[in-house]
């Protein structure tokens, strides 16, 4: 029996299903599949559905958060590690880190490129190594863990506000732009950066778990994208267009159809560093009416932190704007959200 304790949450995707089959005790099944975990750590297994992650949206993020705080809590328990799939999991990865703030232990998150059946190292190495770091007490963030190289000899931890899922075709499929990683796991040695710093705190450990799940977010080229739907159905606009609404007639009004309805939007996209006086003014008055303008932003990460502000401020679009523009975890170390 390890002297460390770690809380496994399991939400399926690709890894999460490797397991095996339902009604079987979760324990028994994933030490039957990875025997090494029990020389890491005493592991506790919490499952709380077993889905797609294209399927494990914002309304599943706050549960996650609050299956982990209880653990977080517990003087007994190391860290915690959420398994879940790849294509939500940089949204995932920044809602865990604004919901549950103010981390004083590891909070790993990880999944896998392949099954257990097709690739058994690639999905060893992850969970191995993401339960080692979760043992780790310099660790005092949200981390993502996951392939440093196409082989998986060894996995990078990365900031989980920055990092990002950039080539579906590869096992080492995630980076951290502005900031690389800030540490790998080799040989079963967790190795940190030496600029590495934990992420910021400003008191006991913080549980924000609401988000919005009503969240539209086209990604629009051309004017004819441009459509509004019913807006008695949406609490929020992320709109993805280099078409700033700064300067383009179309996307001006579009953007102020939603404002004017109570509907916060978020634009991103859009380079407006060096604008006109008329893009200014327009500025003014769209930032006036609720628009949030990030630029160096991500949109899967303006996403996340859009739907978990308007699960907090109930309403208050100016609010959800304040929220938007203040840095909690680190999230906006590399925007601009001014022209």
């Amino acid at each position: 029996m390890a002297d460390k304790k770690v809380a496994l949450i399991t939400s399926g995707g690709t890894l999460g299903g490797a397991s095996g089959s339902r009604g079987a005790d979760p324990v028994d099944q994933w030490i039957r599949l990875f025997p090494c975990l029990v020389d890491i750590a005493d592991i506790v297994v919490d499952e709380v559905c077993q889905l797609d992650s294209m399927y494990t949206g914002s309304e599943y993020w706050g549960e996650f958060a609050q299956r982990a705080y209880p653990y977080l809590t517990k003087d007994d328990f190391s860290g915690v590690v959420l398994i879940t799939g790849t294509h939500t999991m940089e949204y995932i990865a920044l809602a865990q880190a604004l919901m549950v703030q103010n981390l004083n232990k590891p909070f790993i998150v990880t999944g896998a490129m392949h099954s257990y059946d097709r690739n058994q190292e690639h999905v060893r190495r992850h969970l191995e190594d993401s339960v080692l770091a979760a043992t780790d007490p310099r660790i005092k963030d949200v981390v993502i863990c996951f392939s440093g190289d196409n082989d998986s000899t060894f996995t990078n931890l990365y900031r989980g506000v920055h990092a990002i899922k950039i080539n579906p075709s590869v096992n080492n499929a995630f980076w951290c732009f502005g900031e690389g990683p800030i540490g790998s796991v080799r040989e079963r040695k967790v190795i940190l950066t030496d600029d590495y710093t934990p992420g910021q705190s400003s008191g006991g450990l913080l549980l924000r778990h609401q988000a919005s799940s009503k969240i539209m977010h086209p990604k629009i080229v051309f004017p004819s994208g441009l459509f509004t739907p019913n807006l008695d159905k949406v609490e929020g606009l992320v709109l993805d267009t280099p078409l700033s609404p700064f300067e383009n007639d179309h996307t001006y009004d579009y953007v102020r159809t939603f404002l004017a309805a109570g509907v916060p939007v978020v634009l991103v996209g859009c380079d407006c560093r060096y604008p006109t006086l008329k893009q200014r003014e327009r500025y003014q008055e769209l930032s006036r009416m609720g628009l949030t303008y990030l630029l160096n932003v991500y949109p899967t990460k303006a996403h996340a932190k859009f739907a978990w502000a308007i699960g907090q401020a109930r309403g208050d679009m100016q609010e959800v704007r304040r929220m938007m523009m203040h840095n909690y975890v680190g999230e906006l170390d590399y925007a601009v959200t001014k022209i």
